[in-house]
């Protein structure tokens, strides 16, 4: 018994002495990746984009096999869809985007720039190209911009990060999700080219089947040591999130996980929630995407039957996709006996 205990003590101690080494790495290279020009990042994004190409078809097999769906192509489709298209698509919106900053014109990416009654900035952000119309018909989004942010200054609140001059380099922790496998690297390509952090991203045990397929394709990252990416449960997440070496942290999970990590566990955790007595470093910042009650409003029409079916469709496919496992799952249905004017906005 001794002997056994002795070994699972060893394969601690080696694990953490792993991830001290890795931390250290990181923050030995984080200045440099803060401080790199942006050309030699849109030269990374897109290697980047090719290896994902060249991966993206063992990322889904590996997808469809451990989730025994082999005989569902069109389970598979959605494993195509939601993996490595999406990341693509960010890749390559971030080509896009760090290519203004270069030329200086970033404000350029904003398709229609429109005010609210009260004055207050809208930016149309989606669709942003011909694919977006495509794929979402008559699917718009928009940004409303903060107090104080006009026509005359919004070109330098956008790519902030890309302003400043001389940002300090941190090293984040991403602690992946367990739903979608898109959102881990979805979540490092953020904290890398947005936040300007070099990241140790630790994969939810459901799906670190893709460890070796990520490591593949941030390969370069990884040999320049901007990027970590490790396995490990509930115990390999708590070493992390104490580590004195890691400054931001990103968790896409429950609220329980977060509580955890921001206030400890049991009945002592729940008292320091309540009196607000974080246990997580001050030092620290934290943000989160949780699960959630996610509503879903239906206005009156004038609706045809066709549209009320394909909206109905649609309504389903947001309530049991992935089995209702996504943060965005619609969860509450809001059926209004009078309309919302687009007027009043």
């Amino acid at each position: 018994m001794e002997k056994v205990t002795k070994k699972i003590y060893t394969a601690r101690m080696e694990s953490s002495e792993k991830l001290d080494r890795d931390i250290r790495q990181l923050q030995a290279a984080k200045n440099k990746w803060v401080a790199l020009p942006v050309d030699r990042k849109i030269t990374l994004l897109k290697e980047l984009k090719y290896k994902l190409g060249k991966h993206a078809r063992q990322w889904v097999d590996l997808s469809v096999k451990h989730k025994k769906i082999e005989n569902h192509p069109s389970l598979a489709g959605e494993e195509w869809s939601t993996g490595p298209w999406a990341v693509l698509k960010a890749i390559t919106a971030y080509i896009k985007t760090l290519e203004h900053v270069l030329a200086g014109n970033p404000q350029k990416l904003i398709k229609k720039i429109s005010q609210r009654k009260n004055g207050q900035l809208k930016l149309t952000v989606f669709p942003s190209d011909f694919y977006d119309s495509l794929l979402f018909n008559q699917v718009e989004a928009e940004v409303w911009m903060q107090e104080g942010i006009s026509k005359n200054n919004l070109a330098s609140h956008i790519a902030s990060f890309y302003r400043r001059k001389t940002p300090k380099g941190k090293v984040s922790l991403v602690l992946g999700a367990g739903n979608v496998n898109s959102i881990s690297p979805l979540d490092v390509l953020y904290k890398l080219f947005v936040k300007g952090e070099v990241v140790i991203l630790k994969l939810n045990p459901v799906n670190n089947y893709l460890t070796p397929v990520f490591k593949e394709i941030a390969r370069t990252l990884i040999e320049e040591d901007f990027l970590r990416i490790v396995d490990g449960g509930a115990e390999t997440g708590e070493y992390l999130t104490r580590h004195p070496g890691i400054e931001t942290i990103h968790v896409t999970g429950s609220e329980k996980t977060f509580n955890a990590i921001v206030f400890g566990t049991g009945p002592e955790g729940e008292k320091r929630k309540k009196e607000n007595r974080p246990v997580m470093d001050p030092g620290k910042t934290i943000t989160g995407e949780l699960g959630n009650v996610g509503p879903l409003i239906v206005v009156p029409g004038p609706w045809h039957k066709s549209d009320i079916r394909f909206q109905a469709e649609n309504i389903v496919t947001a309530k049991v996709h992935n089995g209702g496992y996504n943060c965005v799952a619609a969860q509450v249905l809001f059926c209004l006996k009078n309309g919302i004017s687009r007027k009043s906005c």
